[in-house]
């Protein structure tokens, strides 16, 4: 009966999360015909080069610290390593807007027009703000404020709607996008922060104490060894196709594919992101306990991979024909896109229990060793494809690369587990 409570009880977190990014991703959608006809494909090229720069260094910010708020067994322990993870959130903007000015100023022909004046204004704030919901995220988990991360994620779409809707009105362009997304996600931080705000306060009051966030800080050696090195390999292989594109091919190729894979990871930000935060929680509890992690790892690893190719093979039969119809004449190659970057995403997708539990189980280096290999394997094939001047060519063998390194991962870690 205790077990089954618990399934219960997994399953209810998991819905409760999912259902606010449902909610928020389906105003995006909803949205989405109104700003491709305010915005154009160039624009949209342009904000996810941005994007993918802020989002490789925020993701690496906390030097994933924030997953210690799960791993601590005592509270006390769990405020210090937010603590951690604020100093750190800080620190990483400060640099990063020193390295902004230096690109701003020193703007290059290789650098799409306008680019490095983007990253100036908003690179660092932007950072900051995604770089602090990192452990509010975790601690949020760990206070099962699940309503709350939920309302987030609806209060951050129905933001960015409106701060974008109305600086495209008024000709801000790229910059309307850029600047809608920072104002909405630092708004909607504030919903998660006010019920944690006594936590909150707590680390704050730790930060000028060094030597005790030092010592949290040493309790996990290996989120910063491994952990933050391969998330960082991993945000550049999933990331920096963007730029890649617009230096390859023109910010136009590179709008098309941001607006194909923003679509296409629709259930990640719904429902897998969120699989995986509760997994991670489950699977540090059943370590824990001394249970064995082989049985959910594998269903969760088949269930993913199974509902990931029946959307696949949805967006082969009609990708093309529903961009030109929701989004306009001029998205029509985005949907061509999405259906070959489906292939190498289902197998990613299947592999996410397999990162949670590596992390669980202490294996970072290996998964560090091999995310640097699949990292280069990706970026390799879109060069490839550049030097062959055929952006779906480029996009095919990416794919195709994601494909074979996420079996690979899958097949050793269900090696190590015992």
């Amino acid at each position: 009966m205790l077990k089954r409570l618990r399934s219960v009880a997994l399953f209810e977190d998991i819905f409760t999360l999912s259902l606010g990014s449902a909610i928020a991703q389906a105003l995006a959608v909803l949205i989405s015909p109104i700003l491709t006809r305010l915005y154009t494909p160039a624009d949209y090229g342009l904000f996810g080069s941005f994007s993918a720069i802020v989002t490789i260094i925020s993701m690496v910010a906390t030097l994933k610290y924030e997953q210690a708020v799960s791993l601590e067994k005592e509270e006390s322990g769990a405020i210090s390593i937010v603590g951690v993870c604020f100093a750190l959130a800080i620190v990483t903007s400060v640099l990063a807007a020193v390295g902004f000015f230096v690109a701003a100023i020193s703007e290059s022909s290789r650098m799409p027009e306008g680019f490095g004046s983007l990253l100036l204004a908003f690179g660092a704030p932007s950072i900051l703000v995604a770089a602090l919901f990192n452990p509010l995220q975790f601690l949020g988990l760990r206070r099962r404020i699940y309503l709350s991360l939920a309302a987030f994620q609806v209060a951050k779409s129905a933001g960015m709607a409106v701060f974008q809707i109305s600086l495209a009105l008024a000709g801000f362009a790229a910059w309307g996008l850029v600047a809608g997304q920072w104002l909405a996600t630092a708004l909607a931080l504030l919903i998660v922060m006010i019920p944690l705000r006594h936590d909150l306060m707590a680390a704050v009051r730790q930060l000028p104490h060094v030597g005790l966030l030092w010592s949290a800080a040493a309790r996990h050696p290996t989120l910063p060894r491994y952990g933050a090195p391969q998330t960082f390999v991993s945000g550049v292989a999933t990331n920096i196709p963007t730029y890649l594109l617009t230096y390859l091919f023109g910010p136009t190729e590179a709008g098309w594919f941001w607006m194909s894979y923003r679509l296409l990871v629709l259930p990640n930000v719904v429902l897998i992101e969120n699989i995986r935060s509760v997994l991670f929680q489950r699977m540090a509890t059943l370590k824990n306990n001394g249970q064995s992690l082989r049985p959910i790892t594998f269903k969760a690893s088949l269930a993913l991979l199974v509902a990931c190719l029946l959307i696949t093979a949805f967006l082969f039969a009609f990708g093309e024909t529903l961009f030109v119809w929701v989004f306009g004449p001029q998205w029509g190659t985005a949907g061509t896109y999405i259906a070959i970057l489906a292939v190498g995403w289902a197998f990613q997708n299947a592999a996410v229990p397999s990162a949670a539990v590596t992390v669980v189980v202490g294996r970072q280096k290996e998964q560090l060793i091999m995310e640097i290999v699949s990292a280069a394997a990706r970026i390799g094939a879109l060069i490839a494809g550049g030097m062959m001047h055929d952006a779906t060519m480029a996009l095919s063998l990416y794919a195709g690369a994601s494909l074979l390194a996420s079996v690979a991962y899958m097949g050793f870690v269900w090696r190590i587990l015992p």
